[in-house]
């Protein structure tokens, strides 16, 4: 990285393949989106702040309820940029971070639209930056994301857990 590629954007389009179930139902593949701003604090080190939305829905049988459950929030962490063999012309990168979400379920059964309080959540990734055109890097993503969501449900409360296994293809531009 050369001193000035300290600001980029990041554009992630992604799928979500989900590892828990939400009220004892299978979950189909997600989809989302997370848009980020990066900023280089060293040579080999970025952090990153931003938007993520994601949605996922149950997988009915004939007489269920169909569940629509959409996450939204911020992002921010850091990711760490190494190479693991001195030629490579493209590094790896391992990236840790938090997300801060709340998830709004909605449904046909009135019982089931549920809107959940705000939430910390954790994401741990491993990516590689390949390069594209001068300044537009091409960003293949598998990461690990998980958070719980808190809410009230006939004066108790109770928690939406959600943890999925994600693949994204981001682009990356550098100012």
């Amino acid at each position: 990285m050369i001193a000035q590629e300290t600001w980029s954007a990041s554009f992630r389009p992604s799928l979500h393949f989900p590892t828990r179930k939400v009220f004892n139902h299978p979950l189909r593949i997600g989809n989302g989106v997370e848009v980020t701003v990066d900023y280089s604090v060293g040579k080999q080190t970025k952090t990153y702040a931003g938007l993520i939305w994601n949605r996922f829905d149950v997988d009915q049988g004939f007489n269920e309820a169909d569940i629509e459950y959409i996450q939204r929030g911020f992002v921010f962490g850091a990711m760490y940029f190494f190479k693991v063999l001195p030629n490579q012309k493209n590094p790896l990168y391992i990236k840790a971070g938090l997300s801060f979400m709340d998830v709004k379920a909605r449904s046909d059964d009135a019982t089931l639209n549920i809107n959940t309080r705000w939430a910390l959540g954790t994401q741990l990734g491993l990516g590689m930056k390949i390069a594209s055109l001068e300044r537009l890097y091409i960003l293949p993503e598998l990461r690990y994301g998980s958070t719980s969501n808190a809410y009230n449900s006939q004066g108790s409360q109770q928690s939406l857990s959600f943890g999925n296994v994600t693949i994204s293809g981001g682009l990356m531009y550098i100012f």
